[in-house]
């Protein structure tokens, strides 16, 4: 099946450039994050910083495909696996290279019909799965979870086309649904934005909680699941049009206050980056 070809083709190889960085840029040692002086910068790209040779040697590796060059933040969303065996955290953000082939090369990456609607566009583009866990069978730690899963990731995929239909050869399963892509194998996901500007842990954070917990029961409602009986399913309509930038941002407003952040107003929506 095309879709299986893709499925393979789907997980960015080691050309990526891209590393993992501290959320809040500033003066910690990139590699043991301590503050403690003297903290100095590499001497080429003046922007990352370390506490000694020592640290910047072993950073290197990660650190050269995107010294001096240009970059933005994007985000990985770190799937079941990575984070019940490294203890990754869910969402981690990553410097990535304007020249990135994730902006450049179709094949690589999927976009969100969701993020497309309510004007926040993104690239997303599956990592390659960890040899060390990607053998379910030999990972007994992971119980009854599925190492590859990735919910969060997986629901930014909803469709919203409402003329889309079953295509197996392609993997599209049509309105309401995520195509077989992004249900089998995902792994940790790379996003960055269409536009090049930054996204930070809280943009995706919210916006995948958005992408979940909003628009997906509205989906399931229109497909005949989950709504209160006898009322008749929500129309493919209504929910496009509940689908929307204000809708958007009265959840970012809502979680804000949920995650009690201080000053809430002080912090930029993903419209004002």
């Amino acid at each position: 099946m095309d879709w299986e070809k893709r499925l393979a083709k789907n997980h960015l190889d080691k050309r990526i450039d891209w590393e993992y960085t501290p959320e809040l840029v500033s003066k910690y040692c990139a590699v043991c994050a301590t503050a403690k002086k003297p903290i100095k910068r590499c001497g080429r790209c003046k922007e990352e910083y370390y506490c000694s040779k020592e640290c910047q040697k072993i950073d290197w590796k990660n650190h050269k495909p995107v010294c001096g060059k240009p970059y933005t933040l994007g985000i990985v969303i770190h799937c079941f696996g990575d984070r019940q065996v490294y203890g990754k955290p869910h969402y981690q953000p990553v410097k990535v290279t304007l020249t990135n082939v994730i902006f450049s090369d179709p094949d690589t990456c999927d976009t969100s019909d969701i993020a497309d609607r309510i004007g926040i566009p993104i690239f997303t583009a599956k990592l390659p799965l960890n040899p060390e866990w990607m053998d379910v069978e030999q990972a007994g730690i992971f119980k009854h979870s599925h190492p590859h899963d990735n919910q969060d990731a997986t629901y930014l995929h909803i469709c919203c086309d409402p003329k889309v239909q079953w295509d197996v050869q392609s993997g599209d399963i049509g309105w309401a649904w995520c195509g077989m892509r992004w249900q089998r194998h995902v792994g940790s996901v790379l996003v960055v934005r269409q536009d090049k500007k930054p996204l930070t842990r809280l943009h995706m954070e919210i916006l995948t909680s958005y992408c979940r917990f909003y628009c997906q029961p509205l989906f399931a409602h229109s497909i005949g699941e989950d709504y209160p009986r006898p009322l008749k399913p929500m129309s493919k309509y209504e929910v496009l049009r509940r689908i929307s930038r204000e809708s958007f941002l009265l959840h970012w407003h809502r979680l804000l206050e949920d995650f009690e952040i201080p000053n809430p107003k002080s912090i930029a929506t993903p419209y004002d980056v």
